[in-house]
């Protein structure tokens, strides 16, 4: 496990670090990542390598794909449970 700060979302890594941007006069270049160790979202001051960059990338479109997957089970979902109030 990291011993960072963790962070449920990008969003809120992302608001964080603007926070620390604006509450400090020195503040190091921070980069925001998916941590696969922990599970979340941290900042680190080393810049992220390509493939860490990627794999960002990478998490945002499976993420996509499995919101679409969910979505359409959702609908199906609804259909069945509409064809069973019928047969009440």
């Amino acid at each position: 496990m990291c011993n960072k700060t963790k962070f449920a979302t990008e969003k809120d890594a992302l608001d964080h670090l603007k926070r620390i941007q604006k509450t400090s006069l020195k503040v190091p270049k921070l980069y925001v990542y998916y941590c696969t160790k922990c599970k979340a979202w941290n900042l680190t001051k080393k810049p992220l390598p390509k493939d860490e960059i990627q794999s960002i990338s990478v998490l945002k479109a499976e993420l996509k794909k499995v919101r679409k997957e969910l979505i359409e089970k959702c609908i199906i979902i609804k259909e069945l449970k509409k064809g069973y109030d019928r047969t009440k």
